[in-house]
């Protein structure tokens, strides 16, 4: 028997197929998508609802995905993978699979864009996280790039010339002092020199100024300490390393328990703050400590949780000791900021320059009427040659329009 919708279907097609134009199309396809495919099954159709396709959909960004081991090497299923990235504002989680496996994805790669990415199995830091190969913006040769004829060393040539012309009749007029010329101007500064003896820093740190306490250890006192629980104890104000139920920690005095971030990376595990205070990190590789607890723009910087923050910033060399296994730090290249075209202003007052520019022109935002028309001006570069324009553009309904075509300056 013949479904409502199949006679509709078929009587509008006889109804069309009278006609011509575009309806007659449009009913044939509306046939052939709902009644005209034959050679399938329903139940096979109805079975591939879970199939995992052979190429996974379009997604906006790209994926960053790597494996979680054990200490031994061995793949590590059901880890909790965490990745933070202060700059842009992403915190997110994830459990690897059976085979080991994490992805994050619909990242936008941005300009200067760092994450942290951190493993862990349980409340154990014991693990080792490999990072796939990162993605990259992929640049292909561009068709639209401009292929300018120019003869730039014979313009440059005469640009040259007619300078050194406007110089002598301005030393033989007496007019050389009186004439306004673009002369080199020389800014002297001094750049602030970087420590050079800090491991490089991860993504939770602040300036200096900004911490309530920084503290250097001398040699002596650093000799002195068998680890930092003891160089702590009478250098923190207001604050106290105390060790409580077999673990090390440092609090405030009303016993709140301030953050310890090791190289600007949070250590979160108590058995963890426990080796760094105790032993694993010695006075002697620590260059300075710095101490936030008043200063509410840093702690905010730095998480903005606890009763404060207590950094500890090691001496550049120590970082093979201090290598974190659960802890990568990815810094993929991404896409520049928005900048706009640079397009020179003819004055009278730099008539005289001359324009060597090779692509001369650039605008991504030129509309059209309601007659689909549009128009817009430049100015051609100085040399002589061969230029090639391209016009792209899109509809309203998405269809493209592409046009291509040269002219030539004499």
């Amino acid at each position: 028997m013949l479904t409502s919708d199949l006679k509709g279907y078929i009587e509008k097609a006889n109804y069309y197929f009278a006609k011509e134009g575009d309806d007659v199309d449009r009913a044939l396809d509306n046939l052939m998508l709902t009644q005209g495919y034959r050679k399938f099954t329903w139940s096979k159709l109805a079975a591939m609802n879970n199939a995992k396709p052979a190429y996974e959909a379009e997604d906006l960004g790209v994926k960053i995905s790597g494996k979680v081991y054990t200490l031994g090497n061995k793949l590590l299923p059901g880890a909790t993978v965490d990745m933070i990235s202060l700059r842009a504002g992403i915190s997110k989680s994830a459990t690897t699979d059976a085979e080991g496996r994490f992805s994050f994805g619909g990242i936008l790669l941005q300009d200067s864009i760092k994450f942290a990415i951190q493993a862990r199995n349980g409340k154990s830091d014991k693990v080792k996280i490999v990072i796939d190969t990162l993605p990259k913006v992929r640049i292909g040769i561009n068709p639209n790039f401009g292929d300018v004829s120019t003869n730039i060393s014979a313009t440059l040539k005469a640009y040259l010339e007619n300078i050194k012309k406007q110089d002598d009749f301005y030393e033989r007029t007496g007019q050389l002092d009186k004439v306004q010329r673009l002369r080199e101007v020389r800014i002297k500064a001094k750049r602030e020199k970087a420590e050079s003896n800090i491991t490089p820093q991860g993504m939770f740190q602040i300036p200096e100024v900004s911490a309530d306490k920084v503290i250097r250890f001398s040699e002596s006192e650093a000799d002195l300490c068998l680890n930092l629980s003891m160089c702590l104890q009478a250098r923190l104000p207001g604050v106290r390393v105390e060790s409580n139920m077999g673990y090390t920690t440092i609090t405030d005095l009303r016993g709140e328990r301030l953050g310890l971030i090791l190289d600007g990376r949070k250590i979160n595990q108590l058995d963890e703050i426990s080796e760094i205070l105790e032993g694993s990190v010695p006075p002697t590789d620590v260059a300075k400590i710095l101490m936030v607890r008043t200063n509410m723009a840093a702690k905010n910087v730095l998480g903005g949780d606890g009763a404060g923050y207590v950094m500890i910033i090691t001496k550049l060399g120590t970082a093979r000791k201090l290598y974190i296994p659960n802890i990568a730090n990815v810094t993929p290249k991404g896409f520049n900021k928005v900048r706009e075209f640079y397009m020179p202003k003819y004055t009278a007052a730099n008539a005289t320059q001359a324009d060597l520019r090779t692509t001369i022109y650039w605008d991504p935002r030129i509309k059209t009427d309601v007659n689909g028309k549009t128009a817009f001006t430049y100015f051609n570069a100085d040399g002589p040659g061969t230029y090639k324009v391209v016009v792209e553009g899109v509809n309203a309904a998405g269809e493209l329009g592409r046009q291509v075509y040269r002219y030539t300056v004499k």
